[in-house]
């Protein structure tokens, strides 16, 4: 016996291989949702999970829980948006266009779907144990979803996230809420790879070490760099490939005139040298020698002489020949 619809055009869209594939796994609560936002999206471009329960009259947070988890799978995504869910759980090679994601937007797991993906993904179990063991400690349903998250809806590697959580580990930073918040400040800034992570981290290593070398010079030890001090200093070692003896330098003439430190003044050093050439402490210092001696000789004479030394020698040399009866030549 064979069936058709009798609905005409009153019908509703389903996702097919997607819904057929988790028709198995899924709960109640998801199918209905799922059903719900599809008669829905009939009538409006958009919809929200009070939108859901006015038509079958859920719980506002199943609802919310059910969306998360469609979301997740690639049938749902945020207004406006597009999900970077990856269902093969490892990097997307490229990513055009690029989200700027927060934490508010991470799906939710219910209990029922950690067990699932525990289940289906043994990599997953690993990740969150390996997790725990460089935290000390033992998650809760909350911290692992944002493991899981991470991995499941953004698409990142487990080395990946077991090479950030070891990095801010020795940032001294091992809470789950701070790992998760780098790790979508990466991946809006297109470090969504192992191999781009570990650029980064070699790169921040060397950017703190000479940051920390150059804080130390200009005695800045209780506060953070600013944005433009951070510039400048980059600036110095990396465009212009100053060492650390020069930029001393720099940080003494700008004491010696300002009576402070000041990274800005030194800046302005820095930059004459590198318009001038100037890349080595000794070329530096030989500068600023005949810099003096030009200040010097153009040094206005004191304000109490009536005339220069010229016209002094000049006057007495004319007395003299006066006295002998002589005109000078």
């Amino acid at each position: 016996m064979k069936f058709v619809f009798n609905t005409g055009n009153d019908v509703i869209s389903l996702p097919k291989n997607i819904l057929l594939n988790k028709l198995n796994t899924i709960t109640e609560t998801e199918l209905k949702v799922l059903i719900c936002a599809s008669a829905i999206a009939n009538e409006k471009e958009s919809f929200d999970a009070q939108d859901i329960q006015q038509l079958c009259g859920l719980d506002v947070t199943d609802i919310i829980s059910a969306l998360q988890f469609w979301r997740g799978s690639d049938v749902l995504s945020v207004a406006g948006q597009t999900a970077p869910k990856n269902d093969t759980a490892k990097p997307p090679e490229t990513k055009e266009v690029k989200n700027t994601l927060q934490k508010d937007d991470m799906p939710t797991y219910s209990g029922e779907d950690v067990a699932r993906l525990f289940e289906t993904n043994e990599e997953i179990k690993l990740l969150i144990d390996e997790c725990q063991k460089i935290a000390g400690k033992i998650f809760n349903p909350y911290e692992t979803n944002k493991i899981i998250s991470l991995y499941d809806y953004l698409g990142l590697s487990a080395e990946y996230i077991l090479l950030l959580y070891n990095y801010c580990k020795n940032k001294g930073k091992t809470i789950v809420r701070y790992v998760e918040k780098t790790a979508l400040n990466l991946y809006d800034e297109g470090v969504d790879t192992a191999e781009k992570l570990q650029e980064y981290i070699k790169y921040k290593e060397r950017t703190d070490s000479v940051n920390g070398k150059v804080k130390s010079i200009f005695g800045i030890n209780l506060r953070a760099l600013t944005k433009k001090e951070e510039a400048f200093i980059e600036k110095w070692t990396d465009s212009w490939g100053f060492g650390f003896d020069i930029i001393e330098y720099a940080y003494e003439l700008t004491v010696n005139a300002t009576n402070k430190s000041s990274l800005s003044y030194a800046n302005k050093i820095l930059e004459n040298w590198h318009n001038q050439g100037i890349t080595t402490l000794e070329g530096a210092k030989e500068l600023d020698s005949e810099f003096k001696k030009s200040r010097q000789k153009d040094a206005p004479k004191p304000q109490n002489s009536s005339f220069d030394d010229d016209e002094f020698f000049e006057a007495a040399l004319k007395r003299s020949y006066e006295n002998i009866g002589k005109k000078p030549d």
